[in-house]
């Protein structure tokens, strides 16, 4: 399997508002930057060569 990294996901600005009041009440991306080094969720991958994944399988990047 041959994976391409297209785009990080980082964590939208809409977790920074309060359900209840509608209200810009935090920052949760500058929070997970300063704690944690980065805002990312994820990653967006094209398969350039398909492929089967078992649970456990270790990737490497090239």
């Amino acid at each position: 399997m041959k994976l391409k990294l297209m785009k990080h996901i980082v964590r939208c600005n809409a977790t920074n508002v309060n359900l209840e009041t509608a209200e810009v009440d935090q920052n949760l991306p500058k929070t997970l930057i300063k704690e944690f080094g980065a805002n990312l969720m994820g990653v967006y991958f094209l398969v350039e060569t398909a492929g089967n994944v078992q649970p456990r399988d270790q990737f490497t990047a090239l």
